[in-house]
């Protein structure tokens, strides 16, 4: 019976010492009084005085890619993927190219590629359609009493 006494003050004693060379450790940490750093995309926030971490991190927030920018995180500016890349339409007889996305311009506009009028047509683009003008009209020589013919078109009346 001495000798499970003596273990037990024996044990107690280790454990009151062991506990007295931890009590500043432990009761800096107990009494702190939190002074936190903001949490991170990575980090959750962090007591600038102890060092304890309290929450979880944010995580990323990121921004649509753009034509010239990959996705982007609003908060720490990280990077993830490509940039889309322009998508561009095609240029017209008045208009450059012109990205779907983003409304840039690229190169300059195709100019109107006009056919000449003709008696009964104005002239005419032959990319989009466009009239500029009035016709010519015929040019009607008589050939006989009943008939004339145009000579630009060669019609008859």
């Amino acid at each position: 019976m001495k000798k499970n006494h003596l273990l037990v003050t024996v044990i107690l004693s280790l454990s009151i010492v062991l506990l007295l060379s931890l009590w500043p450790a432990i009761s800096s940490k107990a009494a702190c009084n939190h002074s936190y750093a903001a949490a991170t995309c990575t980090s959750p926030k962090k007591c600038t005085k102890c060092g304890i971490a309290s929450g979880k991190p944010l995580g990323h927030n990121f921004a649509t890619a753009t034509c010239t920018r990959p996705k982007t995180c609003t908060r720490c500016g990280i990077t993830s993927g490509k940039p889309l890349g322009h998508n561009f339409a095609a240029a017209t007889c008045t208009n450059p190219k012109i990205c779907k996305r983003c409304g840039t311009s690229s190169g300059i506009p195709l100019g109107h590629n006009f056919f000449a009028a003709s008696c009964t047509t104005p002239k005419t683009c032959s990319r989009c359609g466009m009239t500029s003008g009035i016709p010519l009209g015929h040019n009607w020589i008589v050939i006989s009493p009943n008939l004339s013919r145009c000579d630009r078109c060669g019609a008859t009346k």
